[in-house]
């Protein structure tokens, strides 16, 4: 199955055009393109990675602070080594890390997030390294991940919900102080080992201030004229079109002099491919009409523009990218800006066990964040998933189920989605899925194709891995 990455910020790039696990969903896996040395991994387990929004910052803040009802913890990253990471952190619930290079000279860092298992140790993990080079990363089990490697002076903000047990912070990346290329930075001491345990203290938390925003004939709507500068906050996009089209929500930082008639200018000129010339520091992935995707920031101060790429036509086609026909909005990160209320999202323990969904309710609020924490508590060795689909003119859970059994798992492509928690998770792994739905009926679906004992079948969803409920 096709899984949409989302992406943010680093080197302007564009982005592979996949599924969206809306965060949804947001906070679901953030992979972006780079020169990041490790493989994408996906066939490690995933105990809990999520968003990761790369922005350049100047926060100095290196203790636990506060999130969106999220325990959250500044960690960075001076002379090669972690700063600021808590010797534990609490256990089955979700937990931001804003990570940021804070180098003095110019180089990309990461934060990795592994877990140790079989007794194993940080030193296991540093000779691994000594002796493979960055392939070494392959080795070991992947909860969690800063995206792209950030320049300094960037941040990440990554969420992780981890099972009870040992992990470690590494950066896999392997450039030298000065320019060159050396070891990977955790085999000369870029690793910090901590433990996640249900008796840990969390720090005090509040919520995130949280930005709606949405889009209707080819407008943005919600965006604010500024923005909190060097603090965390959220951007929740949905896409409000009447019609069938693809929209995103990409934010651009605009160097000195330049303003949004610049970038709509270059848009019309060059076209899509105008998108490469700017600084890229958010990033939705693609949305379909009905979903939305919350996007995690932290801004230096400064001139920022949110813009939309997409070619898509109304009634089907292609034509020019949004941006050059009104899908700009103009806003300022500002410290002095005052920053909306924001009440924490609800929250939902969801798992699998015998191919069966357990926790989720049957309504939820719509037009409302709500978070879903998703375990695989399977007795044996399986990856499943978390996918929502949205269903519409009065098809049924017994309609997905049918189309499953005869098309295969061809067959998801048939629906639409608005939420995916990413990568398929092992046995024992965890991942927060953010959503926040219109009114309607949904579905959470498998369409993994796994058995119990190895080999592939029917998708999970053929055989009762399916959860109708409502949003109203």
């Amino acid at each position: 199955m096709s899984h949409r990455t989302i992406f943010f910020g680093g080197p302007p790039a564009r982005r592979p055009v996949t599924r969206l696990a809306p965060l949804l969903v947001a906070f679901a896996l953030v992979l972006v393109v780079g020169a990041c040395s490790k493989s994408a991994n996906s066939s490690s387990p995933q105990s809990g990675a999520s968003t990761s929004a790369t922005t350049p910052s100047t926060s100095t803040s290196a203790s636990p602070a506060t999130g969106n009802g999220i325990p959250t913890y500044d960690v960075f990253v001076k002379n090669f080594t972690y700063h600021g990471m808590p010797k534990t952190v609490p256990a089955n619930t979700p937990v931001l890390v804003s990570f940021t290079n804070k180098e003095s000279f110019a180089i990309q860092h990461e934060f990795v997030v592994l877990k140790l298992t079989g007794g194993k140790t940080a030193e296991d993990v540093i000779k691994d390294a000594k002796k493979k080079g960055p392939d070494g990363e392959d080795d070991w089990i992947h909860v969690a991940d800063s995206g792209d490697p950030l320049d300094t002076g960037a941040t990440a903000v990554v969420t992780m919900d981890l099972a009870p047990g040992k992990y470690v912070a590494t950066c896999w990346q392997t450039g030298k102080a000065g320019g060159g290329s050396g070891p990977p930075h955790v085999a000369i001491g870029m690793i910090a080992q901590f433990t996640a345990t249900a008796s840990a203290t969390a720090a005090n938390t509040q919520p995130l201030p949280n930005y709606d925003t949405y889009v209707k004939n080819f407008t943005y709507h919600g965006v604010p004229k500024t923005v909190p500068a060097n603090a965390p906050f959220l951007f929740t996009f949905t896409n409000k079109e009447s019609f069938d089209i693809t929209h995103e929500f990409v934010v651009l930082k605009l160097p000195p002099g330049k303003s949004a008639q610049d970038v709509v200018a270059d848009a019309k000129k060059k076209g899509p491919k105008g998108e490469d010339d700017w600084i890229h520091v958010g990033d939705s992935g693609d949305i379909d009409t009905g979903s939305s995707v919350t996007i995690p920031m932290d801004l230096p101060p400064g001139n920022y523009v949110a813009t939309c790429w997409q070619t898509g036509k109304a009634g089907g086609g292609s034509g020019p990218p949004h941006v050059t026909i009104g899908m700009i909005a103009p806003f300022t990160a500002s410290a002095g800006a005052t920053a909306p209320s924001s009440a924490e999202p609800a929250s939902y323990q969801v798992s699998v066990k015998n191919f069966t969904y357990h926790g989720m309710p049957s309504t939820v609020a719509a037009n409302t964040p709500l978070l879903v924490s998703f375990t695989n508590d399977e007795s044996f060795a399986i990856q499943h998933e978390f996918v929502v689909l949205k269903l519409t003119g009065g098809k049924t859970v017994q309609d997905v189920i049918a189309d499953a059994k005869k098309k295969g798992p061809d067959a998801e492509d048939d629906w639409i989605h608005v939420a995916d928690s990413g990568d398929p998770l092992d046995t024992g792994s965890s991942t927060v899925v953010r959503m926040d739905l219109p009114p309607g009926k949904y579905v959470a679906t498998c369409w993994q194709t796994g058995k119990a004992g190895d080999g592939s079948g029917p998708p999970h969803v053929a055989i009762g891995m399916i959860k109708a409920f409502t949003a109203s």
